[in-house]
């Protein structure tokens, strides 16, 4: 399954990469990679795996699972649906497979 959970923002290129992965990363779209490019590019090869959001955060674990779950999924869904915009795909519903 795919990934999208961003590394930290813009901080001095990932000045601790493997503390950052580990405990500090954002929710999808947050950070400084361009994921809607990703997304984009995965599509132009033909890409269909599934997407899932990842995020390993001290921050977020600190809070309530079932709110950052839904962070998380509006996260995950507003990116695919910028991905999309323009393009021929539509942004998924709930209970479908995203496609970008």
């Amino acid at each position: 399954m795919g990934r999208a959970g961003d590394p930290p923002g813009a901080s001095a290129p990932w000045a601790d990469l493997p503390e950052e992965s580990l405990r500090a990363r954002l929710l999808p779209g947050d950070g400084a990679i361009d994921l809607v490019a990703f997304l984009r590019a995965l599509d132009a090869i033909g890409c269909r795996a599934p997407l899932g959001a990842e995020v390993f955060s001290e921050a977020l674990s600190a809070q309530d699972p079932v709110t950052v779950g839904r962070r998380a999924g509006d996260a995950l869904r507003k990116l695919i649906g910028a991905a999309a915009a323009g393009s021929e795909s539509a942004p998924p519903s709930r209970n479908e497979r995203p496609k970008v």
